[in-house]
């Protein structure tokens, strides 16, 4: 089984963005995933909308992956 504490500790920002809007690490996104929106598009158009995001969109992104990544390790 995949340790994510320590994978999210190795990985940048960038990283976990390009990581998180090619696939949800587990397997199904929650409702209010920043990701679902752009779920039906091409993994080259996600890196694109990554890439348009601005420092604090990106960071509310991470945020909400670390308090979902929180949440699930509860259950």
């Amino acid at each position: 089984m995949i340790n994510y504490s320590d994978y999210h500790s190795t990985l940048n920002s960038e990283q976990r963005l390009f990581g998180m809007a090619y696939e949800c690490p587990y397997q199904k996104r929650c409702k209010d995933c920043p990701f679902a929106a752009i779920d039906h598009m091409e993994f080259s158009e996600k890196v694109e909308w990554v890439n348009s995001l601005n420092k604090d969109e990106k960071e509310n992104i991470i945020t909400h992956h670390n308090n979902c990544f929180q949440n699930k390790q509860a259950l």
